[in-house]
């Protein structure tokens, strides 16, 4: 009592004095339990004084050598309280903090120069000691919890920078679970005056977020660090036989039952090493809850910035989309976590088995996920658009989602789930015009959207473009939307190169399947917003106008041909100049050649922008009828980068 009443107000400590302290708890610890009495000890333990000055000295330890047994006598005193039930509540998650951030930030053994290895072990034992006993002297209804803090701040360190951080953490997770798989009760040691409490029973003990533990050994057992890896293996191992406890304590040892199951696990936790078996291999014994949290362990890892991770977290998901039935069973969680992680995950793989995820949950179950996308995101979130989108890319998955979009807007749900949209929102205006059994007079009325897309955002424009992309690939589809091409034609004035591009390729899919007397008048009218087009400075935009322009000088009837005739006169010297761009070797070919243009060949090698342009120039020509003008003024078109022969003199720029 001396020695911690004179340690406490001191201001300069040195190492006797520091151990001579810690010891003393200790002695006074085992001294009031062989008393039966906690009187004194709650004097010292009164405004957290003991506790408060365990961390000091704690948190005054080098980190960059252990070269005391400072840290082994702290958390031998901090497991001689925890025994006592002296230890309060709010300071034991900081302690805990305070004895993981002296030891596993340690550099690797094998750096440490001077290192005695002996008192290295037992500084870890000392840990693997104060973990058990917190464990074992909590009540049976704080055990569960208890178990999950001391967890949840050990898979903290898994995600240390530090190799050898990483696989002290592991290492005491295996720990705690082998505590549990060896004992066949977990009897926690009664407290003095607490007889309220029960000891904890092993048989209805369950370890809270198992899932979520599983998911990040298995992620860890795949670490290129051997030493992090081997540790989370020998957890998985020792959780699989605790699982297996669980299954089969209702059998007798000799039943075939219980053989059967152990007689699997003998053989599969060890020859096992891939995420995606480990996976498959554990799945026999997990309850849906805790599937659902490997499922969202594995979304959470592909944000993390480990290569292994993301990769290993593919590999779980391609392993559980191959049975979603069992997997994929809460859509609202693993929705909701897709769309919390979405913008955090950037590598192309990694978004690939989101997309695919997705995708598969719309094929299986297509009104829990556009409820819950409905109620996790609304349209001005990047996340939520990036969903749609995936959704919006593909006729099949779209046709579901617009059917149950559908349904919502009929039951009057849908104001209220989207929150601020309205009914005649873009979104719910598709899902309208998606129904196959619409009269074509109620679809064109209800195709009268596009008025509200003038207050929505350039992202939620295009998104209700690539819907209509996918819908027009159904030639049913098509052939409706011949009404909304008016509108349509309104998205090429704005400067967005992906909108552009989206309201070209409904234009192609939508006049393929139109006649050419109901695709003569408007072939007219996108004919002269496409010019503008040849000169963007996307070549790919370039190209696809190009192209378009081609197509539809072919659909006009003849009675609109002159004024055809007009806009491709229009076209010819745009037109003209782009055929000079790209490159200086085709540049150099058009100078030197003096063929006509319409029996010029079209080399393979041209580029796609400019093979497109030459193509079109042929039928320009002959529509516009102004062969004699071309062959003027192409030789006296300089390509940029090409000077004029020196023997040609200067010329004229017209006749």
């Amino acid at each position: 009592m001396h020695c911690i009443q004179a340690f406490l107000p001191s201001t300069e400590k040195d190492e006797t004095q520091k151990m001579h302290f810690l010891q003393s708890i200790r002695t006074i610890c085992r001294a009031t339990r062989h008393q039966g009495s906690s009187q004194g000890l709650d004097v010292f333990c009164h405004g957290d004084e003991l506790a408060g000055s365990i961390m000091v000295l704690l948190k005054e330890e080098p980190r960059d050598h252990l070269r005391t047994a400072v840290r082994q006598q702290a958390m031998l005193a901090i497991s001689a309280l925890s025994s006592m039930e002296m230890v309060p509540e709010h300071q034991k998650m900081r302690l805990l903090n305070a004895c993981f951030s002296s030891v596993f930030c340690l550099p690797p053994k094998e750096d440490m120069q001077g290192l005695d290895t002996s008192l290295y072990h037992e500084t870890l034992h000392a840990m693997d000691c104060m973990l058990q006993t917190l464990v074992l002297s909590s009540p049976a209804s704080r055990l569960s919890q208890e178990l999950q803090t001391i967890l949840q701040m050990l898979l903290t360190f898994t995600k240390s920078q530090s190799a050898a951080a990483r696989e002290r953490a592991v290492r005491r997770i295996g720990m705690l679970i082998y505590l549990m798989a060896r004992y066949s009760s977990l009897e926690a040691w009664r407290p003095f005056g607490r007889e309220e409490d029960c000891p904890a029973c092993y048989r209805g003990f369950h370890i809270p977020k198992l899932g979520q533990l599983l998911g990040h050994l298995i992620l860890l057992s795949s670490c290129k660090d051997k030493d992090t890896s081997c540790a989370a293996l020998d957890a998985l191992y020792l959780l699989l036989i605790f699982l297996l406890q669980q299954r089969c304590s209702a059998w007798p040892e000799d039943s075939p039952q219980h053989q059967s199951v152990w007689g699997a696990a003998g053989t599969s936790c060890l020859s096992l090493h891939s995420t995606g078996d480990l996976t498959k291999a554990f799945g026999k014994y997990l309850k849906p809850g805790e599937k659902t949290d490997v499922i969202l362990t594995a979304i959470e890892a592909m944000t993390d910035t480990s290569t292994s991770d993301k990769e290993g977290a593919s590999s779980m998901l391609d392993e559980a989309m191959k049975d979603p039935d069992s997997w994929l069973m809460d859509v609202p969680k693993i929705m909701g976590s897709i769309h919390k992680n979405l913008e955090h995950i950037c590598t192309e793989p990694a978004r690939h088995s989101i997309d695919s995820l997705v995708l598969l949950l719309t094929s299986q179950y297509p009104s829990e996920v556009v409820i819950s996308l409905l109620k996790y995101s609304k349209l001005d979130d990047s996340a939520a658009l990036a969903v749609w989108k995936v959704l919006f890319s593909l006729l099949q998955p779209l046709e579901k989602v617009l059917r149950e979009l559908h349904r919502e807007y009929w039951k009057q749900r849908i104001h209220m789930l989207f929150g601020t949209m309205t009914e005649d929102s873009s979104i719910l205006c598709l899902a309208i015009i998606a129904a196959s059994n619409l009269p074509s007079e109620t679809f064109a009325a209800a195709a009268r959207f596009w008025e509200s897309l003038r207050d929505e955002s350039l992202e939620v424009i295009s998104l209700v473009l690539q819907g209509l992309i996918t819908l027009s690939q159904s030639p049913e589809m098509a052939r409706k939307m011949k009404v909304l091409l008016e509108d349509i034609l309104k998205t090429l004035q704005y400067v967005s190169e992906d909108i552009q591009m989206k309201a070209l390729l409904v234009f192609r899919n939508v006049l393929g399947h139109m006649t050419r007397e109901e695709a003569s008048p408007i072939a007219l009218k996108l004919a002269v917003k496409l010019l503008p087009l040849f000169s963007n400075a996307s070549s790919q935009l370039r190209e696809s106008s190009l192209r378009l322009f081609g197509d539809i000088m072919q659909m006009v009837v003849w009675r609109h041909r002159r004024q055809m005739r007009k806009n491709v006169q229009r076209g010819l010297l745009p037109l003209l100049f782009h055929m000079s761009d790209q490159t200086q070797s085709v540049a150099k070919d058009r100078c030197r050649n003096k063929t006509p243009l319409t029996e010029v060949p079209l080399p393979s090698s041209l580029p796609p922008a400019l093979a497109a342009a030459q193509q079109l120039l042929r039928i320009s020509v002959l529509l516009a009828g102004s062969m004699r003008y071309l062959r003027w003024w192409l030789p006296r078109v300089p390509a940029p980068g090409i000077e004029s022969s020196s023997d040609s003199g200067p010329r004229r720029l017209f006749p």
